[in-house]
């Protein structure tokens, strides 16, 4: 399918994309139901993520030639635990090195190491944390030393952290 002009008569362009990476995560809470994670589903693999860039920045170039310039998309990534794919870590420096207009947060569950999340700090703009009730007690604890981490690496850049 190609994607020749995009029409719109709104004054500002699309701001975020929400990137649903997969089914994949390590956790299994009750209030998250099956078609929104899976601790056996199969993990997505670069080339399609690369795919899927190169089709936002089909849309950015388009909208860029027919409306805005010099815009930023925020690309919030999702899913079910996207730092628990070894391609996600492919692709975050593919996106910036390639298309340096995107803003990129994640939506974690916050259980990565620390040598992850030293990698996630250098290649994000943003992590948003969600805290899970459900987790046993090993997993509470890594998130809440991750989030005291990052705390601390961040100090007073303009890099964000949520937790909710």
């Amino acid at each position: 399918m190609a994607v020749e002009y995009i029409y719109s008569d709104i004054k500002q362009p699309l701001k975020m994309v929400v990137w649903d990476l997969g089914r994949r995560c390590n956790f299994d809470c009750t209030y998250c139901t099956g078609w929104m994670h899976s601790t056996t589903a199969p993990m997505n693999k670069f080339e399609q993520y690369k795919r899927t860039a190169d089709f936002i920045d089909k849309y950015y170039k388009i909208y860029s030639k027919n409306h805005a310039k010099d815009w930023k998309i925020t690309v919030s990534f999702t899913g079910g635990e996207p730092a628990i794919n070894p391609d996600f870590y492919k692709l975050l420096p593919y996106l910036k090195e390639n298309y340096p207009y995107l803003k990129l947060n994640l939506t974690t569950n916050g259980t990565w190491s620390r040598r992850k999340g030293q990698f996630l700090l250098e290649n994000l703009n943003s992590i948003t944390v969600s805290y899970h009730c459900e987790g046993n007690d090993k997993q509470k604890q890594l998130v809440r030393d991750n989030l005291k981490w990052v705390r601390e690496q961040i100090g007073d850049q303009k890099w964000k952290l949520r937790v909710n």
